[in-house]
């Protein structure tokens, strides 16, 4: 004698049962998860597993955009903290196959934030050692994420003594095609700037992590050392590209023409027409 389950005559033949059963089944969970209570606490979470971060949508963005845009170079990447940034880049820019070969380098005193003498205030946000992790950290870090280390160029020390002509010299670094500047402070920022001028191609992309720190006062962290940065540097337009997170903010860089450049004034009206108002092409 043999048992076995014998289908109901009575049920719904065919599809029609089971497409009613999967939407009440779905239904329910649907309204379950609208609930606010479960909504608002739960969803985000899952959100942050299944989808990018503000800085790997950023990194994802950028690299798509030196791809298709054909713009030549290695990534820099200014503050690295315990190397999440890095390792991040490392790996979706092998999504792109003509960017396989990239160098990556990164520079931070390994310290944390340093103790400021300029714009002092900044302090209250970040504060000396902020940051902090050593330089063996990080590169345990990099290699457990399967970074091939032939490609990492670390150099570690404070911008003020590394940020100079000797660490050009040393370095085999001729262009940048992405820079990733993490720094947070203006202090910190303003030797980035004067060091990555002249690796900017035409087209390159420079990534501010902390753009919009400070309640976005210009008087102060990136806004105010990138403003300077180009008043120093007529020769330059920067276009705003990306928009990341609550405090980040990406430009495409552009050289000027001589004759375009030696029209520049260098005053706040024309900091502000080179610093375009246009959108990115790429979306």
């Amino acid at each position: 004698m043999t048992l076995g389950l014998v289908w109901p005559r009575t049920l719904p033949v065919g599809g029609n049962f089971v497409r009613r059963l999967h939407n009440r089944i779905i239904n329910s969970i649907a309204n379950y998860l609208m609930r606010p209570g479960v909504r608002y606490k739960y969803l985000p979470r899952l959100h942050e597993v299944t989808s990018y971060n503000r800085k790997e949508q950023i990194l994802y963005t950028c690299f798509e955009y030196a791809h298709l845009a054909e713009v030549k170079g290695d990534y820099l990447e200014f503050g690295m903290w315990k190397g999440g940034s890095m390792i991040a880049a490392y790996h979706l820019s092998q999504r792109f196959p003509g960017l396989s070969n990239l160098t990556f380098y990164g520079f931070d005193s390994f310290e944390g934030i340093p103790s400021l003498k300029s714009n002092e205030s900044e302090a209250d946000y970040f504060p000396p050692g902020m940051f902090r992790a050593s330089l063996e950290e990080v590169k345990r870090n990099l290699r457990n994420a399967k970074l091939d280390m032939d490609r990492v160029v670390l150099t570690a020390g404070w911008y003020a003594e590394t940020l100079n002509q000797k660490t050009k010299e040393r370095l085999p670094l001729k262009t940048a095609a992405i820079v990733y500047i993490d720094c947070d402070v203006y202090e910190s920022t303003v030797p980035v700037l004067d060091f990555v001028e002249s690796y900017l191609a035409d087209g390159s992309v420079l990534i501010f992590d902390d753009w919009y720190c400070f309640r976005n006062k210009d008087e102060l962290g990136q806004q105010k050392a990138f403003r300077e940065w180009l008043e120093r540097n007529r020769q330059l337009k920067a276009t705003p590209y990306k928009e990341f997170g609550w405090d980040g903010k990406a430009f495409i860089i552009n050289r000027l023409s001589s004759n375009q450049s030696s029209r520049v004034s260098g005053g706040v009206a024309d900091i502000e027409r080179r610093i375009d108002s246009r959108p990115g092409c790429l979306e």
